[in-house]
């Protein structure tokens, strides 16, 4: 029986909606936890695919044991139209989703105190 699944990611918005802003974190509400954490240092559009690939990675390095969290979710469409389409005729269709994701957001976080027990002084992530 596989183990109980700890959060259930959002499903993906099917909407189309228009580009916008990254709205930056409030100054007075540092988002600040224990354990390691990865924070995005620019604002940025991940794609879900990169949200993945470093899931997948963190899942090598840690093993089967290691425990993480995923903080972004990709729920925001991004359209785009043909190559060769004349401008008109509306909006594209949904190619990816993205995350948008503010500078200083926690991406992805290791609650535990000594994550990488294994690893020596002069690995470093």
């Amino acid at each position: 029986m596989p183990p109980p699944v700890r959060y259930k990611p959002p499903l993906p918005v099917r909407f189309k909606v228009p580009k916008g802003n990254i709205v930056p974190l409030a100054p007075n509400e540092p988002d600040i936890q224990l354990g390691k954490t990865l924070v995005a240092a620019k604002p940025h559009r991940i794609t879900a695919d990169q949200i993945e690939l470093g899931r997948r990675t963190l899942r090598r390095l840690m093993g089967r044991k290691g425990d993480f969290l995923v903080n972004v979710h990709a729920t925001y469409a991004v359209t785009q139209k043909p190559h060769g389409v004349k401008m008109g005729q509306g909006k594209g269709n949904i190619e990816y989703f993205v995350a948008r994701v503010p500078a200083g957001r926690v991406m992805f976080k290791i609650p535990s105190i000594n994550p990488l027990p294994g690893w020596g002084a002069k690995t470093c992530v």
